[in-house]
């Protein structure tokens, strides 16, 4: 159980940093694949792999070897990072979307396909008195309530 416990902190450790540059907090930062952590592929994790794969996290990430993480470098970790995740989310969008096959999404194949007009639900969901207009108040407010479902408050 120990171990258990151990292991658990050490990875979500090794997302801190990262989690850290990107203003984030568990739920949200980096994902660490266990392919990355087992290191000899047996489909186990030693506590040892958890820790290689810290240190060479570590290690990437400072850049100029100096034993410390500057915020230039945690910055520029979590930018390839989200690019990264970007491009992949990207490829995967237009697989999916693009009906005449032509490797880009036009208007037409990006338009919902279920729940009808997304601007007008969002609108209708700031607009908290009904009255056809969202004031920056309502704006804020729905923003404020968007961000606290995604941190599950």
């Amino acid at each position: 159980m120990k171990t258990r416990l151990l292991m658990a902190a050490i990875i979500a450790g090794m997302g801190a940093t990262m989690a850290q540059a990107e203003g984030q907090r568990g739920h949200g930062g980096p994902r660490i694949d266990f392919s990355e952590l087992d290191a000899n592929a047996d489909g186990q994790l030693t506590l040892a792999e958890v820790r290689n794969a810290a240190a060479t996290r570590f290690a990437a990430t400072d850049t100029n070897g100096d034993g410390g993480l500057s915020a230039d470098e945690m910055a520029a970790r979590a930018i390839a990072e989200v690019t990264a995740n970007a491009a992949s989310r990207a490829t995967d969008m237009i697989a999916r979307m693009d009906k005449n096959g032509d490797g880009l999404l036009q208007a037409d194949e990006m338009k919902p396909r279920r729940g009808g007009d997304r601007a007008e639900r969002m609108f209708e969901h700031m607009d908290e008195d009904e009255d056809g207009i969202v004031t920056r108040a309502e704006f804020d407010a729905a923003v404020a309530k968007m961000g606290d479902r995604r941190r599950g408050n």
